[in-house]
Formats: C-alpha cells, sequence, structure tokens
C-alpha cells in the first residue's frame, strides 16, 4: 500500500504530528485542485477530478502531481481557461507543500520551495505573454538546466561522492 493511506499507516497518527500535518496539506491541495477540475472544467472534468484523487490515495504524491497536470491538460487542452489553470496550479502547490514539508522536515524550505515553483510558473507565463513562445522556451531551458545541476548537485552531498569545499 503506498500514497496518502500508507503515509497514515506508516507514521504516527497521533494528533498534532508531522504526518497528520502533511496528510491534511495533501488533502486540502487535491481537494482544492479536484474542486477546480469540476467547476472549471469541460466534459471530462469530473472523471479527471476522481482519477486525481484515486491517484492521490493509491500511489505517492509524484504520481498524484503528475496525474494532476495530465487532468488539467485532458479537461483544456489549450489552457485558455484562466481560473481552471490558476485553481488546479494553486491545489497541485499545496500537494506539493505537504511532500515537501514531510522531505525536508522543515516547514520553511517546503515554503521556499512553493515560493520558487509560483515565481517559475508566473515568470514563464509572464514571458509567454510579453515575450512570445520561443523566448519562454528557451527560459524553461535554462531554469530546467540549472535545477537538473542543483539536483545533480544535492545528490552528490547526500550521497557522500564529494570531498567538499577545498581551500586551496
Amino acid at each position: 500500500m503506498s500514497g496518502a493511506v500508507r503515509s497514515l499507516l506508516g507514521r504516527g497518527t497521533e494528533p498534532g504530528s508531522a504526518a497528520r500535518t502533511t496528510v491534511a496539506l495533501e488533502l486540502v491541495g487535491v481537494a482544492a485542485a479536484a474542486t477546480a477540475l469540476v467547476l472549471f472544467g469541460g466534459e471530462l472534468s469530473l472523471v479527471a477530478a476522481a482519477a486525481l484523487v484515486f491517484v492521490w490515495v493509491v500511489l505517492p504524491v509524484e504520481y498524484a502531481l503528475a496525474a494532476g497536470h495530465v487532468a488539467l491538460v485532458t479537461v483544456s487542452p489549450d489552457l485558455t481557461g484562466l481560473r481552471l489553470v490558476v485553481g488546479v496550479q494553486a491545489g497541485l502547490g499545496v500537494l506539493l507543500v505537504g511532500a515537501l514539508w514531510t522531505a525536508t522536515a522543515s516547514p520553511t524550505a517546503a515554503v521556499g520551495w512553493v515560493v520558487a515553483y509560483a515565481g517559475l510558473a508566473g515568470g514563464i507565463w509572464y514571458v509567454a505573454a510579453e515575450g512570445g513562445v520561443w523566448l519562454s522556451v528557451a527560459l524553461l531551458w535554462v531554469v530546467l538546466a540549472v535545477g537538473a545541476y542543483g539536483l545533480h548537485r544535492h545528490e552528490l552531498v547526500t550521497l557522500g561522492l564529494t570531498d567538499g569545499e577545498r581551500n586551496t
């Protein structure tokens, strides 16, 4: 068993525990994304929202985040509905906060990641609206390259594969 159900069963579920806070944040995020899909989506919105909730309950958060984006594109392929996009992305952002809270064990780091996520989304959106599609594609590639390098360095340090900083 995995996903939200395993999160509650595998960790402490006493009131005030980190597991309850994490699952509560994830629940609020999934509920917000599913509600936005149903309220502002098209014909397939109810099925997409149900699939999102099912994936969140059964699988880990990463899959629920991916399922939310797939549901968003399925319901509105051209992404023209501002309320739909903002509602689903906000819900998925809160879902991400819950997962990051567990991964980093620090609410400050989780909030920092969400601010970075929102800044990236807003920056890409602004550049796409003002500067054209190719400029936003180039900006996205640069951000992804820097992010991938940062993750690579983080993994090297986490796994102990570096000697650390050398003073020469």
